[in-house]
């Protein structure tokens, strides 16, 4: 500002720029304390001038400029009379400070006007100042920044300047700047630019290294300001923007929403094996944090599991009947004779009459043919005998109905053998045709039955326990090589075969069939079963099967009806090939339901796991409509806003109608699942992010005053006192922080 000697004769009347001498010290012009200062303040001046800034420094603490502090006498230390009244003198001049604190005195205010009353005294008290005429260039401040000086000196403060001077960032600047207002970390410099780009008004108190204080922003504008800002950028999120969240607002957002949702979950939705796999998941998650009893996520994802097990059902059973048409119609081709082919595998094959045929060969075709004649088949197997070509190999069945027996078996391993080729003879002959109900109860029944039994889990005479013997010991108590086991062992049509030589040796009129050819068999399959335990049962379904069509002669019912669920809870293996198509509402419900749980589980592990699971829904739902996804992902982030704010008013972060950012970061760190993480960031996240790392309040929150003991302990008197005196907490504090944390981050010191 340019020096009118005229303007400062009439501000101080009586200046006579005539006696002014040179000065050096450049800092000087800013209030900065010269290292060879004029002489001394009378001693009058000097007790005017500290009278009056306890009066001005009393009143401003009461507005909030200076610290809340509990000293009932004057600490020079404290005003920090060296950098605020060369400041204020200096830029203002001590007319000017009497008008600004005689104006203040008149707002219908208590604390304003006892701040103005001070202001006035101090501008009083500086206008006698002898020191004033001393000063060169026309610095008015000088001669306050004289008597402020001797006091800072014995107040223990480091040298002497002003807020204009700090502005410039001199060394010594930087450093009693540091000490006034803090500086910040890098990640609260980026976010508190990024915050004021977008009109926040931060005071340096809020965001400084050293135990920052939370705040709804210094005066009645940057309240103001904030509070907007952060009310409006928070209901926009939930798709309505406002100034007022009330509950009301809220009701009619979530009702809005309500039919957003029910629009897009008002159709189809077609669902794989992955997601199968995700719901049993989601159901298993639910019962691990809630195990007493079937909650809502469990009682749903088991409907839409069900269904798609129908699907399962039907589709395993298409497969079924397709490879069994296409074994007949493979092994029916080209007129080949059946025993042309067989030869392949059995070059020496002969029937059952032909003299080197086994003894027990006629007892076995039999057995076979009377098998066939009671279950209706439409051709009766013919069973041949012979030595394999590889080794290993028992037996075999092919679809147009010939059996092969290995003739180095003794009667009880032919017969036992026969009976498993003859399972595969009645699922080409029997199973194939038979009605659609019966065949869905028995591939329900194997797949339920398989999922019931692990991997890994049985032995090789567990599976078989009447054809394991011929395995060897070593071979049919061991567990199955996996391959070998979920390729052949748990294939449909093996453990078909296996559950029909169950029926014959389990069921009274086909064991007594048996028996009639090979006495008292039955009493070495009963021995079987008592010694193997844990062996792989016969299911209902299957018995029933065998039953409904042994001679048409229905005895009576054992097991489920067809068709049913024969085991509650069991699941049928997902096969990520097959799809269904599940009711929207059936979902939608499951999503409410997984969305509670990611909001309201007490441990933070549950709900991220919630929260993950939600978000398979919906990426397995958008994988065949991506249109679809993209509305609900639209719709999920309003929907979670809402929610978000709807929790404000009921915890309180929402109160008269504003938001506290600072509130709703504490609520999302401790609620929320995917808090900080990529995609899965809550809606409001950068606001709450923000609000806890920059300190910003509600107004009706208030500001985070600490006790006097603990400022004084943090900061030391000095620092208390330079910071009042710059204005711990205006923006022209806020600028020099600013500029001093960028400094600082240059590796400036």
């Amino acid at each position: 500002m340019a020096f009118d000697p005229s303007t400062a004769k009439k501000l101080e009347g009586g200046f006579d720029p005539s006696t002014a001498k040179p000065q050096k010290e450049p800092g000087a012009a800013f209030g900065i304390y010269p290292r060879q200062r004029a002489t001394p303040s009378s001693p009058e001046t000097k007790e005017a001038v500290v009278k009056a800034s306890e009066s001005a420094a009393k009143g401003l603490e009461t507005v909030g400029i200076f610290p809340p502090s509990e000293e009932k006498q004057f600490d020079p230390g404290r005003v920090g009379i060296s950098a605020g009244i060369g400041a204020g003198a200096g830029l203002a001049g001590p007319k000017a400070l009497e008008a600004i604190g005689k104006g203040m005195s008149y707002v219908p205010y208590a604390p304003v006007k006892a701040a103005g009353r001070g202001v006035q005294s101090l501008g009083q008290a500086l206008g006698t100042t002898p020191a004033l005429t001393r000063t060169a260039g026309g610095a008015v401040g000088f001669g306050a920044a004289d008597v402020g000086g001797q006091l800072a000196e014995k107040a223990g403060l480091p040298g002497m300047v002003g807020m204009s001077a700090a502005l410039k960032l001199p060394e010594a600047g930087r450093a009693l700047g540091r000490m006034a207002v803090g500086t910040t970390q890098p990640e609260v410099t980026a976010l508190a630019k990024k915050f004021e780009d977008k009109g926040y008004i931060l005071e340096p108190a809020q965001i400084r290294k050293d135990r920052p204080l939370a705040s709804p922003g210094f005066m009645e504008k940057a309240k103001l300001t904030n509070e907007k800002l952060a009310t409006k950028e928070a209901s926009a999120a939930t798709g309505l923007e406002t100034e007022n969240i009330t509950p009301a607002f809220v009701g009619d957002r979530l009702k809005s929403l309500g039919k957003d949702y029910d629009q897009i979950f008002n159709r189809n939705f077609t669902i794989d094996g992955e997601l199968v796999q995700q719901l049993k998941t989601m159901r298993d998650f639910e019962r691990s944090i809630n195990p007493a009893g079937v909650g809502p996520v469990t009682s749903t994802a088991d409907n839409i599991i069900a269904r798609y097990q129908q699907e399962v059902v039907a589709a395993k059973q298409k497969n079924i009947e397709n490879r069994i048409q296409r074994i007949m119609q493979q092994q029916q081709r080209g007129g080949v004779d059946p025993i042309v082919r067989l030869r392949k595998d059995w070059p020496t094959i002969t029937k059952a009459d032909d003299a080197a045929a086994p003894e027990w060969a006629k007892g076995v075709q039999s057995t076979i043919q009377e098998l066939s004649d009671n279950l209706g088949l439409k051709t009766t197997p013919q069973v041949w005998f012979g030595a394999p070509r590889r080794p290993g190999l028992y037996g075999m069945a092919t679809g147009d109905g010939n059996i092969v027996i290995n003739n180095s078996l003794d009667a009880k391993g032919a017969v036992a053998t026969a009976l498993h080729e003859f399972g595969h003879q009645a699922e080409f002959q029997l199973f194939f045709y038979a009605p659609a109900n019966q065949r869905n109860a028995v591939v329900k029944a194997f797949n339920e039955q398989m999922a019931s039994i692990p991997v890994g889990s049985k032995t090789v005479q567990q599976h078989r326990p009447l054809t394991a013997e011929k395995y060897g010991e070593k071979a049919r108590s061991a567990i199955p090589e996996a391959g070998f086991e979920k390729g052949y062992l748990r294939d449909f049509s093996e453990w078909f075969a296996e559950q029909t030589s169950r029926w014959i040796t389990t069921t009274q009129k086909p064991t007594d069939l048996v028996e009639k050819f090979f006495a008292k068999v039955a009493d070495s399959w009963k021995k079987i079963y008592q010694t193997v335990t844990g062996y792989i049962p016969l299911t209902s379904e299957v018995d029933k099967f065998f039953r409904a069509n042994w001679k048409g002669d229905l005895i009576e019912t054992a097991g489920a009806e067809a068709g049913a669920v024969t085991k509650a809870a069991m699941d049928i293996p997902a096969d990520a090939a097959i799809t269904a198509k599940i009711d929207g509402k059936e979902l939608q419900r499951l999503r409410q339901n997984i969305s509670t749980l990611a909001r309201k589980a007490t441990n933070s592990d549950d709900r991220k796991a919630a929260g993950d699971l939600l978000k398979v829904i919906d990426e397995s739902l958008g994988k065949y409509d991506p249109s679809t996804l993209n509305k609900l992902r639209e719709t999920n982030s309003k929907y979670a806003a809402t929610i978000a704010l709807q929790d404000g008013i009921e915890k309180g972060f929402v109160t008269q109608g504003k938001i506290s950012p600072q509130g709703l970061g504490k609520y999302l760190a401790s609620t929320t699942y995917g808090y900080g993480s990529g995609v899965s960031r809550h809606p409001l996240y950068e606001l709450g992010y923000a609000g806890n790392l920059l300190n910003i309040r509600s107004r009706a929150e208030g500001v985070d005053y600490p006790g006097y003991d603990a400022m004084a302990a943090l900061m030391g008197r000095s620092r208390q006192a330079v910071s009042s005196a710059v204005g711990g907490r205006s923006q022209i504090a806020r600028s020099l922080q600013r500029n001093l944390s960028e400094q600082e981050q240059k590796g400036r010191p």
